[in-house]
């Protein structure tokens, strides 16, 4: 069985972010699930996260859009 591509710091990952302004950090080597966009190109880990320190300040989900 393989390393987890989540755990494997040997490759490229990227941050993406849903409708609700979460962020998340995806591996490079897999898709990006449907509902998420990625923000950023491929770097290591490290990186990624460092984004998502500087630029998700509320992590709280976005506020519904009523009508």
């Amino acid at each position: 069985m393989g390393t987890n591509p989540f755990d494997d710091e040997r490759h490229q990952f990227r941050v993406v972010v849903n409708d609700q302004g979460w962020h998340a950090i995806w591996p490079d080597v897999r898709d990006i699930p449907r509902g998420w966009r990625s923000v950023t190109a491929p770097g290591d880990r490290q990186a990624c996260l460092d984004y998502i320190g500087e630029s998700w300040t509320d992590p709280r989900p976005a506020e519904p859009d009523y009508p």
